[in-house]
């Protein structure tokens, strides 16, 4: 086995106070695996803890949830922090043989101070190149160093950023924007940090690379390149705002065409508030998807008709239809058998058939009135429900421009698609 031959110490600042965590051993048998060996104790009460390891946890980092964690920074990759979960933890028995840590919950006894369990921790797949490489267990930090090959990682990363650096400022020079643009994502790749130093040209290279995407018509991934843009360099990015208002529009009458009207409208939108170029045709397109109140509310006199043809709600059509229909229904029948009673009536031969056919004729008339109403009240609700929404949908299309009209931020998920390894 070789050992890992590194500076090793334990953080003073632990989060579970009543464990004691003291490490014994650390060794690395194999290309990627870590094995780590500590004495825990556990000065208070006996306690459930959490206890995710082997492959069916492996994203329960994320989740905050595992109390054994190792960290460590990847080189290659802007020395962005990864982590992962133990393969296994075992315990050493009185008995000098080892049993696996119950998972997901492990219930550590109370040891008290003078006593406490030997555990085996095991990572695997770590890079050898891995660095600053820590391990948490129980909230209790151990500071490992750097993996075998981190240093020769690190002179590499500089080799290769110095040689990335010349190409794209070379291809930026000559304006080789398809290059350049790839080769600066590269290079953000390895160290962020460039971004600082280098922001005009990395943000030139993104929105010359968007236009030439635009003109492939590769809408969603232009977005992307001159949203990047606006990050690095806002300044310089303004330069390009009809160039960027252009492809939005574009983009938007791609999207509404594929009945994605409402990611159409955020892009007609975001493109109006950013630049005079096309406002025109965005507010003539937008009208055009407007629905007339005038014919929209003419179609709700018959309830229910409307919500079905603009609003697609097959179930607020039923519900006005229905009631109309059986309201109407009723309330005809009801009319006629309070005529007939009134015939009746007037051809009554005594005092009390005379008086029980008026009041069934009486109450066959006020019973049409009540049907009546509610039929005309849902004929009135319906125009009502109809101009209301009407409204509300018309509303979407409707432009309010800032005071200082700088471009605001209609489109709210575009996010850029960077070539990162997880």
């Amino acid at each position: 086995m070789k050992k890992l031959i590194l500076s090793i110490f334990l953080s003073s600042l632990s989060i579970f106070p009543q464990f004691r965590i003291t490490l014994l051993d650390q060794e690395i048998p194999s290309y990627g695996e870590m094995v780590l060996t500590v004495f825990a104790q556990n000065l208070g009460n006996s306690q459930k803890i959490w206890a995710l390891y082997g492959d069916n946890y492996s994203g329960s980092v994320i989740a905050g949830r595992s109390n054994f964690v190792i960290y460590y920074d990847d080189i290659m990759n802007d020395n962005k922090t990864r982590n992962s979960i133990p393969s296994s933890i075992i315990i050493k028995t009185i008995f000098d043989t080892y049993i696996p840590m119950d998972s997901p919950m492990h219930n550590f006894p109370s040891t008290g101070s003078k006593s406490g369990q030997e555990w085996v921790i095991t990572f695997t797949g770590i890079p050898n190149d891995a660095a600053h490489v820590r391990v948490s267990v129980l909230g209790t930090t151990f500071q490992v160093g750097d993996m075998p090959e981190a240093q020769d990682s690190r002179i590499r990363k500089t080799n290769k950023f110095i040689n990335l650096l010349n190409q794209a400022r070379e291809s930026t020079t000559y304006e080789r924007w398809n290059k350049a643009a790839d080769i600066w994502n590269d290079l953000i790749l390895l160290d962020s940090e460039i971004i600082t130093k280098y922001s005009e040209e990395i943000c030139i290279s993104f929105c010359e690379k968007g236009k030439i995407l635009f003109a492939e018509n590769n809408f969603s991934e232009a977005v992307n390149y001159f949203e990047e843009a606006k990050k690095i360099n806002e300044n310089e990015f303004r330069s390009y705002l009809d160039d960027y208002s252009d492809l939005l529009y574009a983009y938007g009458l791609a999207l509404i065409k594929d009945s994605k009207v409402d990611q159409g409208i955020k892009n007609f939108l975001y493109s109006h508030s950013i630049s005079d170029i096309n406002r025109k045709n965005i507010e003539n397109s937008l009208n055009t998807l407007k629905i007339s109140r005038f014919t929209s509310t003419c179609l709700s006199i018959i309830p229910g008709f409307s919500q079905l043809i603009y609003q697609k709600n097959s179930i607020k059509s039923v519900l006005f239809f229905g009631t109309f229909f059986l309201s109407s229904g009723l309330a005809v029948l009801s009319k006629k058998n309070a005529d007939i009673a009134y015939e009746e009536y007037l051809n009554a031969k005594t005092p009390t058939d005379a008086e029980q056919k008026y009041n069934l004729a009486n109450g066959g008339i006020i019973l049409t009135g009540v049907l009546g109403g509610l039929a005309l009240a849902t004929v009135l609700y319906s125009v009502i429900d109809q101009l209301k929404e009407t409204s509300k949908f018309n509303s979407k299309f409707e432009i309010q421009l800032s005071i200082n009209n700088t471009y605001a931020p209609y489109l709210e998920s575009y996010s850029f698609l960077l070539k990162i390894p997880l």
